[in-house]
C-alpha cells in the first residue's frame, strides 16, 4: 500500500463524514466512497496487498454500518481480524470505530452468538482505555435493550452522564436518542416524550437524529392518549426517513402508529412503499420490526372486515392475490410467519423470549388502542 492509497482511503471517508462541532452527517455517495473502497479491495486481492485490503475494509466496516448494511460491514470485519497488526498510528481511531460499528452491526443480525457480541464490545472497551467511556456505556445499553436485559438498560440511566465527553464520544443528539429509547424500553413513556421534546427544542441533530426520534415516541404518545401530537410527529418524522432505507425500523414504527392512530388503509400505503426495503435489507432486526408492524396492520384489516386490499407489491407477493386485490388474511399469515421466524432466531441468540414478547406486546397495544378510540 502506498502513502497515496492511505491518504485517499481516509481522506474520502472524512469527506463523506461531514463533521460540524458535535454533530455529523454521512453521505458516502457524494464522494463515491463505497465504489472506490470496492475497487481498492479488488486491487488489493489481485496484488496480495494485505495492508491496502485491511485499511479499505476497515472503512467499509464503518461506512456500511452507518448506512444500515450489516452484512457487508461484518464480512469486511471478519476479514480484518487476522490483520489488525497492519494498523498504523494514523488509523488508530478508525480501528476503534470499526470495533464499535461491528458490534452495532452484530446486533442487527441473529447469527452472532450473544457471547461474541459482548466480547466485541469488551474488546473495543479495552482498546479504548479511558477514552470513549460514554460511547461504550451507550453501546452496552443498546445491546441490553436488544437482548431483553432490563437491568443492563437501566444501568445506562445511572452511568451515561457520569463520564465526561471526550473526542471519542458519540454526538449529543445520538446520546439523547439512546436515552429516549431506554426510557421507552423501561416503560417511562412520559419521560421519553419529555426528553424527545427537549432534544427537538435544542435543535440537536445529526445524520440519524431527530429522524429516528419522532418514530421512537409515537407508541408512548399513543399509550398516553396524546394522539394530536403523535399525528404531528408522524407527519414530520416520516418525511425525514421515507427515502432512506437504513431507517427501516423507524418506518416500522410509523407503520404501527398509522395502523392504530390513523387507519389501516393509510398504513397500507406505507407498507406498499417500503416492503421492497424489508425484503432487501440485510438488517434482520429491521426486517423483524417491519413484519411485526405489518402483522398488526393486516390483523386490523381483517378485524374491520377488509378482506382484500388493492396494493402494488413485488412479484413474489403474487401468490397472495385474490382476483385483482390482495388477501388481507394471506398477507397477515405471511407477515406473521416472517416476524415469528425472525423472533425465533433472535431469541435463540439471546437465550430468552424477548423478541416474542415484543410480538405479544404489539397485540396488547392494539387491544389498548381499540379501547381508547
Amino acid at each position: 500500500m502506498t502513502g497515496a492509497d492511505h491518504i485517499r482511503i481516509y481522506g474520502l471517508f472524512n469527506q463523506a463524514m461531514q463533521v460540524d462541532r458535535d454533530r455529523f452527517e454521512f453521505d458516502p455517495s457524494s464522494v463515491g466512497l463505497f465504489q472506490e473502497l470496492e475497487r481498492m479491495v479488488t486491487r488489493a486481492n489481485s496484488r496480495n496487498d494485505n495492508a491496502l485490503g485491511y485499511h479499505a475494509r476497515l472503512v467499509q466496516v464503518i461506512g456500511h454500518t452507518l448506512v444500515g448494511d450489516p452484512k457487508t460491514a461484518l464480512t469486511a470485519y471478519s476479514w480484518c481480524q487476522d490483520f489488525h497488526h497492519l494498523a498504523d498510528t494514523g488509523a488508530e481511531d478508525f480501528v476503534l470505530l470499526a470495533h464499535e460499528c461491528a458490534a452495532y452491526s452484530m446486533l442487527e443480525v441473529p447469527q452472532y452468538p450473544r457471547e461474541q457480541v459482548i466480547r466485541t464490545i469488551d474488546r473495543w472497551s479495552k482498546l479504548s482505555g479511558s477514552r470513549g467511556r460514554r460511547s461504550v456505556i451507550r453501546l452496552r445499553a443498546t445491546a441490553a435493550m436488544d437482548m431483553g436485559d432490563r437491568s443492563g438498560a437501566a444501568q445506562y440511566l445511572k452511568d451515561w452522564d457520569k463520564n465526561p465527553r471526550d473526542e471519542m464520544s458519540d454526538c449529543p443528539a445520538c446520546e439523547l436518542q439512546t436515552l429516549i429509547e431506554v426510557q421507552k424500553y423501561l416503560g417511562q413513556d412520559a419521560q421519553a416524550i419529555r426528553t424527545a421534546a427537549g432534544l427537538l427544542r435544542r435543535k440537536l441533530f445529526c445524520d440519524s437524529v431527530p429522524h429516528m426520534t419522532y418514530g421512537t415516541v409515537l407508541v408512548p404518545m399513543l399509550r398516553l392518549g396524546r394522539l394530536k401530537q403523535a399525528l404531528q410527529y408522524d407527519s414530520i418524522g416520516y418525511r425525514r426517513v421515507r427515502k432512506r432505507s437504513q431507517f427501516l425500523t423507524t418506518v416500522a414504527e410509523h407503520l404501527m402508529f398509522r395502523t392504530l392512530g390513523k387507519s389501516p388503509m393509510a398504513a397500507a400505503r406505507l407498507f406498499e412503499e417500503h416492503l421492497p426495503w424489508a425484503l432487501a435489507s440485510t438488517s434482520l432486526k429491521g426486517r423483524f420490526h417491519f413484519f411485526r408492524a405489518a402483522s398488526l396492520l393486516f390483523a386490523e384489516c381483517s378485524r374491520a372486515n377488509k378482506t382484500t386490499i388493492k396494493l402494488r407489491l413485488p412479484d413474489e407477493c403474487a401468490k397472495f392475490l385474490a382476483g385483482n386485490a390482495y388477501s388481507a388474511e394471506r398477507l397477515l399469515d405471511w407477515s406473521n410467519k416472517n416476524a415469528r421466524n425472525l423472533a425465533d432466531q433472535f431469541d435463540k441468540r439471546n437465550g430468552n423470549d424477548w423478541y416474542h414478547q415484543q410480538i405479544a406486546a404489539t397485540d396488547e397495544l392494539a387491544r389498548f388502542a381499540r379501547g381508547r378510540m
